[in-house]
C-alpha cells in the first residue's frame, strides 16, 4: 500500500496559469506597434478560413470579404 502512495506522491499537479493570450486580447491590450502585427495575422487567418469556407460551401460570409478584397487589390497591383 505504501508503494502505491509513494508512487503517486512523486507526481506534481500541472500549472494552470499560462501566458498564452488570444489575438483579440492582444489587439486591444498590447502596444500600438504590436497591434499592427496582430491585425495582419488576424487577416491572414481570415483569408485561410475564407478560402476553405468558399471551397466547402460556395458562399462568402460578409465579414470575411473585406480582407480578401484588400489582399486581391495588393495582388492585382503587383501583377500590373
Amino acid at each position: 500500500m505504501f508503494l502505491i502512495y509513494y508512487f503517486f506522491k512523486q507526481f506534481k499537479p500541472m500549472k494552470t496559469d499560462s501566458n498564452h493570450y488570444t489575438l483579440g486580447y492582444l489587439k486591444i491590450n498590447t502596444d500600438p506597434e504590436n497591434q499592427i502585427i496582430v491585425s495582419k495575422r488576424q487577416d491572414e487567418i481570415k483569408l485561410e478560413d475564407g478560402k476553405s469556407h468558399v471551397e466547402d460551401f460556395g458562399e462568402m460570409p460578409p465579414e470575411w470579404s473585406q480582407p480578401l478584397l484588400d489582399r486581391y487589390k495588393v495582388y492585382d497591383k503587383q501583377q500590373n
